[in-house]
C-alpha cells in the first residue's frame, strides 16, 4: 500500500511560518512606537515639572523679600520693587535684579540636552500699592518647539494696620 501526498498542501507550512512572522514583527514595532512616545512623554512630564519648580521658587523668593520688610518698619512693605517692572530671582541673592523685560536671562540650570530654563519675574501693583502681583514666567526649548509655565500670586499689606 502506498501513501500518496496531498499536492495541494505543498508550502503550507512556508505561508504559515510567513504570517506568523508577519503578525509578530507587526506586534513588535507597535509596541516600540509606544515605547518611544511614552520615552517622549516621559521627558516632557519631567521638563514641566522642572519649570513648575522653578516658577515656584520665583514666587516663594519674592514673597521672602517682601515679608522680610515686615520685621523693619520703617520701609513700606513693597520698598524696593518697582511696578510694571520684571526682576530675575535666586537665592544665593538676598535683593531682586531687575531687568528688561523683553530679555529673560536663563536660570543657569540645565535639563539634559533641553537647554536652559528661562526665568522672569513680573511685578504690579493694585489697590493703591496694597496689593503686589507677582507673575512668573519660566520658559524653554525642546525639539524646535517653545514651552511655558506661568504662576501668578498676590502679596497682601496685611500689616499696614498694625
Amino acid at each position: 500500500m502506498s501513501i500518496k501526498k496531498n499536492t495541494k498542501e505543498k508550502g503550507q507550512v512556508l505561508v504559515e511560518v510567513m504570517v506568523a512572522l508577519s503578525v509578530t514583527l507587526i506586534s513588535i514595532t507597535g509596541f516600540l512606537g509606544l515605547l518611544r512616545t511614552s520615552f517622549a512623554l516621559n521627558t516632557v512630564s519631567a521638563q514641566n515639572y522642572t519649570a513648575v519648580y522653578l516658577a515656584t521658587e520665583g514666587i516663594e523668593i519674592m514673597k521672602q523679600f517682601v515679608d522680610n520688610k515686615f520685621f523693619d518698619r520703617t520701609e513700606p512693605f513693597n520698598d524696593g520693587l518697582v511696578s510694571g517692572a520684571c526682576y530675575r530671582v535666586d537665592y544665593a541673592t538676598t535683593n531682586p535684579t531687575q531687568v528688561i523685560c523683553a530679555s529673560s536671562q536663563p536660570v543657569n540650570m540645565k535639563y539634559g540636552s533641553s537647554g536652559a530654563f528661562n526665568r522672569i519675574i513680573r511685578v504690579n501693583f493694585e489697590e493703591g500699592d496694597d496689593v503686589i502681583v507677582v507673575r512668573s514666567e519660566v520658559t524653554w526649548r525642546d525639539k524646535g518647539s517653545n514651552f511655558e509655565v506661568v504662576l501668578e500670586d498676590r502679596f497682601y499689606n496685611w500689616w499696614k494696620n498694625f
